[in-house]
């Protein structure tokens, strides 16, 4: 038997533990980064999806991340159902899933936006804001929200947890990861 094996193996001598353990920390570290590559493996053409303040500053910058949010709610009160009351647009939405939206020196109600879908362009991305299917359930997403633009259903969000940190996606309803190809065709109409 090599000396190394003995001391990993058969630890008579001080510090053969240690270099068990060491091992194990190492092999479990390399273990760990194959599975987050596997895991966060995502074609270069996949959207970029923002749910959360933290997937917009992962991305960008805070006063882009600003831009964005206001560039999508824009483009929100635009093409989003109308409600001219919020207990309406709650009772298809349900409670807290409506937002107020100003726009020309009105407010109206809308669902809230649940993510906003972007290209991967690096000049000027295109934006498309996703809002909850009527009714969902927040509280069992375990196979992923539906989400809608313009009325129709267009994806399914899903958000995991990895290392601590919420990490959103977004797949077809086909259960594929959207393309930036797929968000520039919904804003085709």
């Amino acid at each position: 038997m090599s000396a190394m094996r003995k001391r990993l193996f058969h630890p008579k001598r001080g510090g053969g533990s240690v270099a068990v353990g060491a091992f194990v920390a190492v092999l479990a570290g390399a273990l760990a980064a194959i599975a987050a590559g596997v895991i966060m493996h995502r074609p270069s053409d996949t959207a970029l999806v923002i749910a959360t303040t933290q997937d917009c500053r992962r991305a960008f910058s805070e006063e882009k991340c600003n831009a964005i949010m206001a560039q999508a709610m824009a483009i929100h009160a635009s093409s989003a159902p109308r409600y001219t009351d919020a207990g309406l647009c709650e009772l298809n939405f349900g409670v807290g899933g409506c937002a107020p939206i100003s726009l020309l020196n009105t407010t109206f109600f809308a669902p809230a936006v649940a993510a906003i879908a972007s290209t991967r362009d690096t000049a000027q991305a295109t934006l498309v804001p996703l809002y909850l299917e009527p009714k969902a359930s927040v509280d069992d997403d375990s196979q992923g929200l539906r989400v809608f633009y313009r009325g129709l259903a267009v994806g399914v969000l899903h958000r995991r947890r990895f290392a601590g940190a919420e990490l959103s996606s977004l797949t077809d309803l086909g259960g594929k990861p959207m393309t930036s190809a797929e968000v520039r065709k919904l804003t085709r109409g």
